[in-house]
């Protein structure tokens, strides 16, 4: 698993990539025997189920759009898995202002429980991102994964800090849901060590870069897609750089999230002529057929923070408790309100619940609104909403809103 850099330069505190590429290339080794095959053909079976999901909802929300109503029902669904977590991000929390670490766990719903929601959200949505806290600390997230394929969702992503990867591919079963997951999206912000140590909080970062090597050798062995999640931040202009280089050459995605103030980018990036440059580069080699999630006018609406107008029910979190957060998680003004989807049979059933308690329409551009969001899920939302409302003019924001969902590379 020689490693030769082409776009990515080595800088002072960077790793010795000789010695995380021979862990890594060990590491893979040892996970190929331990890891079932993945089923080509329930790929067929659940990308054709999901597209039929996509079309019948999209002419549903049209529907609903044309009564002018906007409690439109979901592209895709969040669930934080649990509040546990590993790492102590300074910049991560609950979109509430809550770290992770500090949020109690009680409530998570239990493995049965977990396959009952599941089964529930499945009516009316197509894909799922399984999220935390670190969803990897769950011992029945294989069981959880293996559920979601059952049940046709599509794609599966998961958000992990791939801190715990080398123990769960060492063991026999630990790491089988990478053969059913479509999208393994690692938080990465920085390739220098003693920067992570003190943005995580966590004493050994070099183990988030040896299992990143491995995800993506196993990447192209099992058919999954491995995206590095890097958010740019004041002063840490050359590490992002680094970041998206090092995603490139190892034959990764790169999606990129600039630090926000409120609904806006970090006043320090603004204005930043290194980040202006970097947001540039990143927007131009995106044009040209880099790896980079999104497409060129969605990545370049977020790392500007262009005004977007996004219906909050586009796309829902669900709590650990596997209760749906309504209008939206950030939606601080109004609650928000939670609705348990235990208990009803489809997803229908919990709008109509939810839609009883708050009534979204309108609720971008009013008070209740605070706004203080600007995150890639916006976008997309944003370029849906586009598409629902013009389907023939607004053709390409159809097609850059799925692009972060269903292409491969």
């Amino acid at each position: 698993m020689q490693q030769v850099w082409q776009a990515y330069k080595p800088a002072q505190g960077h790793p010795d990539w000789d010695d995380l590429q021979r862990r890594a290339a060990a590491l893979v080794a040892q996970a190929v025997p331990l890891l079932p095959p993945r089923s080509r053909l329930q790929d067929v079976w659940r990308v054709a189920r999901s597209l039929s999901t996509i079309a019948r909802t999209f002419q549903a929300n049209r529907a609903t759009l044309a009564r002018g109503d906007e409690a439109i029902r979901p592209l895709f669904f969040i669930w934080t898995m649990l509040n546990a977590c590993n790492f102590d991000c300074g910049y991560c929390d609950n979109h509430q202002g809550m770290k992770y670490p500090d949020l109690p766990n009680r409530g998570a719903l239990g493995t049965e429980q977990g396959k009952q929601l599941l089964k529930v959200m499945r009516t009316r949505t197509t894909a799922i991102y399984f999220c935390g806290g670190e969803p990897t600390l769950r011992p029945d997230l294989p069981d959880l994964v293996e559920e979601a394929s059952r049940l046709g969702y599509f794609p599966m992503m998961i958000n992990t800090n791939a801190s715990r990867l080398h123990h769960l591919l060492s063991k026999p079963g630990g790491a089988r849901w990478l053969s059913h997951i479509d999208a393994v999206i690692v938080s990465l912000d920085a390739l220098n060590l003693d920067v992570l140590r003190q943005m995580y909080g966590y004493a050994t970062p070099e183990d988030v870069i040896v299992n990143t090597l491995a995800l993506s050798a196993l990447s192209r062995r099992m058919g999954f897609k491995v995206v590095l999640n890097c958010v740019i931040q004041p002063g840490l202009i050359d590490e992002a750089r680094a970041v998206f280089d090092f995603s490139q050459d190892i034959g990764c995605t790169f999606a990129c999230l600039p630090m926000n103030a409120g609904s806006e980018i970090a006043g320090g990036l603004r204005d930043d002529p290194e980040y202006l440059a970097l947001a540039r580069e990143i927007i131009g080699r995106a044009a040209r057929g880099a790896r980079v999630a999104g497409g060129p006018r969605i990545i370049e609406s977020l790392l500007f923070s262009k005004p977007r107008r996004c219906l909050p029910t586009t796309f829902v979190h669900v709590d650990p408790d596997g209760s749906v957060i309504w209008p939206c998680k950030p939606a601080v003004r109004v609650g928000p309100h939670h609705v348990q989807a235990l208990g009803k049979s489809n997803l229908d059933q919990i709008w109509a619940e939810a839609r009883r308690q708050f009534d979204p329409t309108g609720f971008r551009d009013s008070e209740a609104c605070s706004g203080e969001c600007n995150w890639l899920q916006h976008y997309v939302a944003d370029a849906y909403v586009k598409a629902l409302r013009n389907p023939r003019s607004q053709a390409w924001a159809l097609r850059e809103a799925l692009a972060l969902y269903l292409r491969k590379k």
